[in-house]
């Protein structure tokens, strides 16, 4: 984002759009479009949500159970994906940019942004995101052994984090190698 923010150091903050994603994620036909025309309407950040390309690593009732927890209703979603995230220059220095922190910088970033800042929780911008078994981020994923016990991210803003028990197991079990 510095590079980003220095290229576009001579134009109005608030009409440089930064949108957000992660490497193993697909983003759909029109996907910046759509966050741009939410930003042309007054929204400073624009929070989309996942669905996931592949289950296939997990246990078979996984994909139930994380779609019996993700879904929001007729209510706005509460996730927060970098995976899947708009927000204007602005809104993001004012926030004070990404945070160094080890896990959860997204939730960092949009909390401080919320606080003077529009945010539109929009469930109609998904991307497809892999189901990795390994996260990029410290114990925000527990492995097996700590299905449904807390976890705590290393320098994150100290929410609690788990992995319900009704997922069971994180991933499957690799094959035998004998």
């Amino acid at each position: 984002m510095t590079e980003l923010l220095r290229l576009t150091a001579g134009s109005d903050p608030a009409a440089v759009w930064l949108a957000t994603t992660d490497a193993d994620t697909l983003m759909p036909p029109g996907w910046l479009q759509r966050q741009l025309a939410r930003a042309d309407r007054g929204w400073d950040v624009v929070l989309g949500t996942v669905t996931v390309a592949d289950w296939s690593e997990h246990p078979p009732h996984v994909p139930a159970a994380f779609a019996a927890r993700y879904e929001s209703g007729a209510r706005p979603h509460p996730h927060v994906h970098g995976a899947n995230l708009g927000i204007r220059a602005s809104a993001y220095l004012a926030a004070g940019g990404f945070r160094s922190l080890r896990t959860a910088e997204d939730h960092a970033l949009v909390a401080a942004a919320r606080a003077g800042c529009s945010a539109l929780r929009a469930g109609d911008i998904p991307v497809q995101t892999s189901a990795r078994c390994q996260a990029r981020a410290p114990r925000i994923q527990p492995s097996a052994a700590d299905a449904g016990s807390p976890a705590r991210p290393v320098g994150s803003t100290g929410r609690q984090l788990t992995w319900p028990k009704e997922y069971g197991p994180r991933c499957a079990s690799p094959p035998d190698a004998g």
